[in-house]
């Protein structure tokens, strides 16, 4: 799925270390927690994609980004961060394979453990095909995952 830009993006989120990195948006219901901060980036903007992409499949407006500085935050919302810090974060691009092959899977009705044992792999590569942010697909294993489910996997270059 391609997500329209909103009017403001990127978003601000707030981010702050103690024993682990958190961080949560100011404009939007996302907050994530992360052992580093290129992790916690990571998180945030794969949780913005997520949540503006529900938001466009409801037919929901995308928030606007209104908060531009720590400044205009009101100080209730910061009192649990340490030397809280501003980060911009924009969405995660997603992968549209992902989106094909879950979509291929609920049609088929088998179970990711079915499919899995057809393939002669675990259930977890299953699982991370489906992933949005895994851009790892080979062409042999979409063509194997296309054959196990009675279907064809077509490449195009338009």
């Amino acid at each position: 799925m391609h997500l329209q830009k909103g009017p403001d993006m990127p978003y601000l989120a707030v981010i702050a270390h103690e024993t682990s990195w958190n961080g949560f948006l100011v404009d939007i219901q996302v907050s994530a927690t992360a052992q580093t901060r290129e992790d916690l980036k990571e998180r945030l903007e794969q949780g913005l994609t997520l949540h503006l992409d529900t938001l466009q499949k409801l037919g929901q407006p995308i928030p606007e980004a209104k908060t531009k500085t720590l400044e205009d935050i009101d100080a209730e919302e910061l009192e649990d961060f340490n030397n809280p810090e501003a980060l911009w974060i924009e969405p995660a691009p997603m992968n549209p394979i992902s989106e094909l092959i879950k979509a291929a899977l609920a049609e088929s009705g088998m179970s990711e453990r079915e499919v899995a044992r057809r393939m002669g792999t675990a259930p977890a590569a299953i699982n991370r095909m489906k992933n949005p942010f895994y851009f790892g697909h080979s062409l042999q294993t979409l063509n194997k995952l296309a054959e196990v489910l009675g279907k064809k996997w077509q490449h195009q270059l338009v």
